[in-house]
């Protein structure tokens, strides 16, 4: 009888201890206005400012470029340019009168009409030029695809203007 009553005990503690217990909806939370913070210190710290993007060295209006030179004369007159051109052989737009573009064959940076320039024979100057004679800067200005852009100073050797040009 002892053993049926023990039984009895044993089966009914272990089915009260597999039912779970029911947990209404909202039991555990709490309702604030605003959210709640362990740390105010975030509040107190500046926003990082983003850094901007360099643009690129040889990147000039989008367009990738290359560095080149000329070399012209000998000691103190030596005459030297120094400017960019076009990584892709491009054409010329069809308004431009003059046309800059490096020459292969000739190794020099050359002045001709559109129907002049082919493309087999050179590319076309695009970015910064500056034209120096010794240590002096004669003449400097930029190029956008073969056609001088922006604006163009002509110096004397002593450095002072000679002449400002604005190019459109």
């Amino acid at each position: 009888m002892q053993r049926l009553l023990l039984l009895a005990l044993f089966i009914i503690g272990t089915a009260q201890a597999q039912v779970q217990p029911t947990v209404q909806e909202g039991q555990f939370t709490f309702d604030t206005d605003k959210p709640f913070t362990l740390l105010e210190l975030d509040q107190n710290e500046e926003p990082i400012p983003t850094k901007k993007k360099k643009p690129k060295r040889k990147v000039y209006y989008g367009i990738k470029t290359k560095k080149a030179f000329t070399r012209k004369g000998f000691g103190d007159k030596m005459t030297v340019e120094l400017f960019y051109v076009l990584k892709k052989p491009d054409k010329p737009t069809g308004f431009a009168r003059d046309v800059y573009w490096y020459d292969f064959t000739r190794k020099e940076l050359r002045k001709t009409s559109i129907t002049a320039f082919d493309v087999k024979k050179g590319v076309l100057a695009h970015g910064p030029y500056k034209r120096m004679v010794g240590e002096n800067v004669i003449e400097e200005g930029i190029f956008f695809k073969g056609t001088k852009h922006g604006r163009w100073m002509r110096y004397d050797r002593q450095d002072l203007v000679e002449d400002k040009e604005k190019v459109l």
